[in-house]
């Protein structure tokens, strides 16, 4: 879930808050409320305004009981789960109306006549005049609004009851909730990074790659290593079932007292509160009855978890108290070294023994979380104040944000999905009076999406555990559209936009599925989500099939076995790298290769070799080898690492050929990374998370998803297609990259028509199919990106008119008999046009535009082979080098 970051705001002097401690059932030992007059001169417009049409509001509603029956505290009594109580259900909510422009400007003859004011009582008159403006100000409209989602008369009452404190602020000319909060950083010495401004020489990559392995740590071999799995799910107990066992694992711990296996892990699983989730739980709670490594939470502790509320935060709480045993003192707390959070729709990418060597690999009191070290620093005007009831997340007003010069700490995004030591884990489930955790508790839960904000924050405020940190949660999760991009009707979800805009919503996961397993094998990550068996149920099986595969192999190397795996080839070219040439051009004056150019990230046609190098390369040059002192800067590229469903081969004639495999259609898919230069080790993009056809390609860092992967020319012979897609039919020798199937799903919604799956490398303007130049997130664009997007298209329409006056010239130019116009006609402009052109996505069918390529590698100057080489390729003519190319074929 995530929500749009907003600009920073500036506030005043800072002062203790009081706020009702409800976590837990305790009442936290604060400051009592410190009023004075309201200095900030943003707050002038709007104080006369709420003082008189709130407060009436508020007088005549009930406060909120403290018995709240929806509310779930962290300290329960021991229950049984078969006799506890829902809290009540209330009807449907419909959906959320939008709301109406206010109305705050009455003038004063209409006052004068609509209220009675000849009373020379103040009290009377100030009761007058409430109750009119009540009525007719737009309060009655945003409550109605509210009050449409929040059917229960408690929900009612407690969304009356915290307006009631902006009102009280007002009253008593004081400061608004939390304006004056004030948190204590424990570690005040870690570094506070601004992305747009970091110290010369240092990169977000260098930021962000934050790592913790202490030479004088405490490791724990791989072998001994024990896990908690901390589980949250709300459906489908079959798939949280399959998530344990695939996870599973036992050990031998017969020391001579026979007691022979036990299970290596232990699984706490809590399920969502609300009455749907009932026979998921009921099947869960039958499940574990016979396995004592299973725990499910009983009812007393689930929590009713709805999306963007502090309901998801309390019910991982709720997981932690149960594991360290806070609440039970008749068992002892579960044994384990580290705490793994996940969700039910969460599976592992790795085998089992590689999980547990990985987590090993870093000590025991470190905690791995995926932290953004850029604090959020969100402006006043869109960082907002919620309360959760009625299984839904209700906005009140503007929530004061948290900066470390104003409130002591700043507020941070991360994910909710964690590796964490036992002493992190225990301090979170304690929650101990006075600390960090327990006082931000009671911010959190007025923060939306408060899951992806409370973990971080407090991990980069509380010590020792800020100096304990590796930024990397081993988690893959590629996030898909804005709710409010679903146009379809029935498909958006109202209880995601949840700010005045109505279409600034939150988004979610995006479903895995087959055609993303290339992406999911070639990540680092131990973990992926989200999965879903109803979307695709095949995808886990082939994972499972890779999972046990990688089991034999590590089990075999300890011990001391050699493993043959056949899916793996190298594609490292010996670790020199690979020329990657434009086959039209080979022969040229100036042939041209797949690089950088001087400057700058786009990827473009670049001549391959200094001045005076083509005139030295002798017939079927592109059979050998090339050296790196001939070539021009930028023109090295790494192809690797790729997946290994598939085989990937390259002809002597340098065309590279791809053969799908038992789930892939187009065979393995591969990094292409830059090997020189200050774009060293970035990957080509297919224009980010963008697919655009005639979309523009450029390097970027590698970041592991979808369009960073490139596949090559088909081999669709005869037993060469794939037995779970059809074969894909891709121009020989191409470069071209996989559209997953849900990005084809949002162009499609977008009205952009159909995307086709495949597109491939190329050029704009010497093709017949190339289309309109869009951008995905065009009607999300930013005002001020407007004027970029316009010069952009401008620039590409001069490129287009430019490119067909050069066909119309290139073919007037020519004085040809009469029998040979027709063929000169049909004819493509060289390539050569389009030399220093920045490449293109494009549609695979697009021919002309498409380019075929061919790789050379690289040796060193002073390799004998590359001599032997040399001499053989002086002396072979191009119909001996072709003749040979479609006998012999090498694998990389």
């Amino acid at each position: 879930m995530t929500t749009i970051n907003n600009r920073k705001r500036r506030t005043s002097t800072v002062v203790k808050r009081s706020e009702r401690d409800e976590w837990a059932g305790n009442k936290a030992t604060l400051a009592p409320p410190q009023f004075g007059i309201i200095k900030s001169r943003r707050h002038y417009p709007i104080i006369t305004l709420l003082f008189l049409i709130f407060v009436n509001a508020a007088l005549t509603v009930t406060a909120a009981p403290e018995n709240d029956p929806t509310k779930n505290n962290l300290r329960t009594k021991k229950t049984s789960s078969k006799t506890t109580p829902h809290p009540p259900q209330w009807e449907t909510d419909p959906p959320l109306p939008k709301f109406v422009d206010d109305e705050t400007h009455i003038s004063i003859p209409t006052l004068l006549s609509a209220i009675d004011f000849t009373s020379s009582s103040p009290e009377t008159a100030a009761a007058n005049a409430l109750s009119e403006l009540t009525r007719t100000s737009s309060l009655h409209s945003r409550l109605t609004a509210l009050y449409t989602r929040a059917t229960s008369p408690h929900c009612r009452a407690k969304i009356a009851q915290h307006y009631n404190r902006f009102l009280a602020a007002i009253g008593t000319e004081s400061h608004f909730p939390y304006e004056h909060a004030r948190f204590r950083d424990e570690c005040p010495d870690e570094i506070k990074y601004d992305f747009n401004n970091l110290p010369d020489g240092v990169t977000i990559g260098d930021v962000q790659n934050r790592t913790y392995m202490p030479q004088d740590g405490y490791y724990v071999d791989y072998r001994d290593l024990r896990l908690c799995y901390g589980i949250l799910t709300h459906e489908n107990p079959r798939a949280t079932i399959r998530l344990m066992e695939a996870l599973d694992e036992t050990y031998d711990d017969d020391d001579g007292g026979g007691s022979g296996a036990r299970r290596r892990h232990t699984f706490v699983v809590h399920v969502d509160g609300k009455e749907g989730s009932d026979e998921t739980y009921e099947v869960l709670v039958s499940y574990a009855a016979t396995r004592p490594h299973v725990h499910i939470l009983p009812v007393a502790r689930r929590v009713r978890v709805n999306w963007g509320g502090f309901s998801m935060v309390n019910a991982t709480l709720q997981i932690l108290r149960y594991a360290m045993a806070v609440d039970d003192v008749d068992r002892p707390p579960l044994e384990f070294h580290k705490f793994v959070h996940v969700a039910s729709t969460t599976y592992p990418l790795r085998a089992n023994s590689g999980i547990r060597r990985t987590i090993a690999r870093y000590p025991l009191d470190a905690n791995l979380m995926n932290v953004v070290f850029k604090p959020t620093e969100p402006h006043y005007m869109s960082w907002h104040y919620f309360v959760e009831c009625d299984d839904a997340v209700h906005r009140i007003f503007r929530l004061s944000p948290l900066e470390a010069d104003t409130h002591g700490i700043d507020i941070y995004t991360a994910s909710q999905w964690f590796i964490i030591s036992r002493e992190f884990a225990r301090y979170l489930a304690l929650a101990p009076p006075r600390s960090l955790v327990r006082d931000f508790i009671d911010y959190a839960s007025h923060v939306v999406v408060a899951d992806e904000s409370f973990f971080g924050t407090v991990l980069r405020h509380t010590y020792p555990f800020c100096k304990k940190h590796h930024n990397d949660n081993f988690l893959h999760v590629q996030f898909d559209r804005w709710e409010n991009e679903l146009e379809v009707e029935g498909e958006r979800d109202e209880k995601k936009c949840l700010m005045p805009n109505p279409e600034h919503c939150g988004r979610s996961p995006t479903t895995m599925s087959l055609d993303y397993l290339p992406i999911l094998e070639l990540s680092e990550a131990l973990f992926a989500r989200k999965f879903l068996d109803h979307v695709d149920s095949e995808v886990k099986d082939v994972i499972d099939k890779k999972r046990a595969k990688e089991e034999l192999r590590l089990r075999a190397e300890e011990r001391g076995e050699t493993f043959e795996d056949l899916d793996h080839f190298d594609t490292s070219f010996e670790g020199h790298g690979v020329l990657i040439v434009a086959n039209d051009t080979l022969y040229d004056d100036v042939p041209l290769c797949l690089g950088l150019g001087p400057s700058k990230n786009k990827v473009r046609l670049t001549p391959c070799f200094d001045e005076g190098i083509r005139e030295t390369l002798a017939p079927g040059w592109e059979t050998g080898a090339v050296i790196l002192p001939e070539i021009m800067p930028h023109n090295r590229w790494i192809l690797g690492p790729c997946s290994t469903d598939g085989t990937l081969k390259r002809f002597p004639n340098g065309t590279l050929i791809a053969t799908p495999g038992e789930y892939s259609a187009s065979g393995p898919r591969c990094n292409l990374k830059q090997m020189d230069g200050l774009r060293k080790n970035r990957c080509m993009d297919g224009e980010s998370d963008r697919v655009q056809p005639g979309g523009e390609i450029q390097v970027f860092p590698c970041v592991g998803r979808w369009h960073q992967l490139w596949s090559f020319g088909v081999d669709t012979s005869a037993g060469n297609t794939t037995n779970s897609q059809d074969a894909l039919t891709a121009p020989r020798g191409s470069i071209h990259m996989n559209v997953p199937l849900h990005v084809r799903n949002r162009i499609r919604s977008k009205g952009r028509g159909e995307q086709v799956e495949y597109m491939c490398v190329g050029v704009t303007g010497r093709g017949g199919l190339d289309e309109e130049l869009w951008s995905e997130d065009e009607d999300e664009e930013e005002e001020e990106d407007e004027g970029e997007q316009v010069v952009k298209e401008e620039e590409q329409t001069e490129i287009k008119r430019g490119l067909a006056e050069k066909h119309h010239e290139y073919h007037e130019s020519d004085s040809a008999e009469d029998e040979e116009e027709e063929s000169r006609e049909n004819s493509l402009i060289p390539l050569s046009e389009w030399i220093d052109a920045q490449v293109v996505t494009t549609r695979c069918d697009n021919v002309g535009a498409v380019i075929e390529w061919v790789f050379i590698p690289f040796v060193d100057s002073d390799n004998a082979q590359y001599e032997i080489v040399q001499e053989k390729k002086d002396n072979a003519s191009p119909d001996a080098v072709n003749a040979t190319a479609v006998d012999d074929v090498e694998e990389l």
